[in-house]
């Protein structure tokens, strides 16, 4: 998953300050000086961002924007709040993924259409979670890296028989054999 953005808005001290530490952060650091740069930012749907500014910005929907009214502020205070305020919302996000007529809660690792709600283990909800996010098929190899973290002693089986297990339990419960396709070069949803 890409880092979210924190967008620095007409704050250049304290970009050059964040910056200066920025590999010890959680989030990809940006600065944004005006309007334009800003705008390119929030229209594009696919990034998740936060933008730290001294006022609110009526083009910021929801709760994407952080406010800093109270100078100074120490700088381990504020990213603190920052990690504080980007967990909370990765928490709200992962509770409601949709996939198809499917909702997956990553949080509570539940599989839900409409009021049947399917419990599941903490590697299914990986498989799924990381299925749904590639944009092509996913390989056997590729779970085995990205999933289990690519361990030697873990056999190929192993991850075969997970998939198999988690696609007859989707099946057992919900009546659905295409949730997890098999395809020639590994799964899709």
């Amino acid at each position: 998953m890409s880092k979210t953005i924190v967008l620095i808005y007409k704050l250049p001290t304290l970009y050059e300050i964040l910056h200066e530490i920025n590999d010890l952060l959680n989030f990809e650091l940006q600065s944004s000086l005006d309007e334009l740069e800003l705008s390119n930012i929030i229209s594009d749907k696919k990034k998740t961002f936060v933008v730290i500014s001294e006022n609110k910005i009526s083009e910021i929907q929801g709760d994407n924007n952080i406010i800093l009214s109270n100078f100074p502020i120490k700088v381990f205070n504020l990213i603190e709040n920052i990690n504080i305020f980007l967990l909370k919302k990765n928490f709200v996000t992962q509770s409601k993924i949709n996939i198809n007529d499917y909702q997956l809660d990553v949080n509570s690792r539940a599989l839900k259409i409409g009021k049947k709600k399917l419990k599941l283990t903490q590697k299914e909800t990986e498989i799924i979670f990381f299925i749904k996010n590639s944009n092509k098929e996913v390989s056997i190899s590729s779970l085995k890296k990205n999933v289990w973290g690519h361990s030697s002693e873990l056999e190929t089986h192993t991850v075969e028989t997970h998939v198999y297990r988690l696609r007859k339990k989707i099946k057992d419960f919900f009546n659905d054999s295409t949730f997890i396709k098999s395809t020639d070069n590994g799964y899709k949803i």
